[in-house]
């Protein structure tokens, strides 16, 4: 009885204490559901985001004179991918063999879909020095790309040793194919 005899004189205080525990709690669960939202957009995006990967290959014969590397872009991710940039290009030490030609764009790749991108070619001595491999010739792609979301851009970038084996053969070691 004095409880509630005591509630009745402090009603004032009791509903401001009451108020502002709610309040409090009402905060907190607004500030959850806000993260909540951004994680889940996050893991949205992230599965839902196109994801390119570059394959190098030989269309033409090769030879100590002459090298040509074509690209095929694969997107394995569930929406189009749009191309926006793309450089690939050979070195031997500080030296520039071959750089493809520059990207004009615009390029789409459709979801489990494949495409060509620019080739690079090499002719002379910068093709020779690539059959030679000594120094070590490496391989340098990269593309940039966005999906449906305008402020998501991605890239791409492959890295390897290439080594000519033959007029329709070569192999990449020490590859490094990173999606960002």
């Amino acid at each position: 009885m004095q409880v509630i005899s005591w509630l009745n004189a402090n009603s004032g205080a009791v509903t401001a204490i009451v108020t502002a525990v709610y309040a409090f709690f009402t905060i907190l669960l607004w500030w959850a559901t806000r993260r909540q939202a951004a994680l889940t957009r996050q893991i949205f995006e992230a599965t839902h985001r196109p994801e390119l990967a570059i394959r190098p290959y030989l269309r033409f014969a090769t030879n100590p004179g002459y090298l040509r590397l074509d690209f095929e872009l694969t997107n394995h991710g569930p929406l189009t991918a749009t191309v926006t940039s793309w450089n690939a290009t050979i070195q031997q030490g500080d030296s520039l063999l071959a750089t493809s030609t520059p990207f004009a764009g615009p390029l789409c790749v459709f979801p489990h879909a494949k495409e060509d991108v620019l080739p690079f070619e090499a002719g002379g001595q910068q093709a020779h020095a690539a059959w030679d491999n000594n120094p070590p010739v490496y391989l340098e792609a990269a593309v940039g790309y966005r999906g449906s979301n305008p402020q998501g851009n991605y890239s791409t970038r492959l890295r390897a040793r290439l080594r000519i084996t033959g007029e329709h053969d070569f192999l990449l070691e020490e590859v490094k194919h990173q999606m960002t």
